[in-house]
């Protein structure tokens, strides 16, 4: 809904740029464990799964196609949920993303701002 939105919206930047949409597919565990604790990882894989795997999965997604140059600019509408900590949630943020995103990046990237 948020890119259906900006995407009409004549008054937006990105109304003029050229947009592609991509579905990325769900994270895995062993993504999510490079910030994150296992244990951390298997209690949310017990409760809350699907909602987890979401976010990061669009995050690095992101990430990957600047990193690839695909992209120069990469959207994820439901990132942002940069408050999860190591060992747990923080509000409604149960997976940091952010980080995720940062640590693809960095594979490429000597710096992330």
């Amino acid at each position: 809904m948020a890119h259906e939105f900006i995407s009409s919206s004549p008054h937006l930047l990105l109304f003029h740029l050229s947009l592609t949409h991509l579905r990325p597919s769900h994270t895995s565990t062993q993504r999510m464990t490079t910030f994150h604790t296992d244990e951390y990882v298997y209690f949310l894989s017990r409760v809350v799964w699907e909602l987890c795997t979401i976010s990061p999965g669009g995050s690095i997604a992101s990430a990957t196609k600047i990193n690839e140059g695909s992209s120069d600019i990469a959207i994820n509408w439901a990132g942002g949920l940069h408050h999860a900590n190591k060992r747990e949630a923080s509000g409604f943020c149960y997976i940091n993303d952010i980080v995720r995103a940062i640590l693809e990046l960095l594979r490429v990237f000597p710096r992330v701002l």
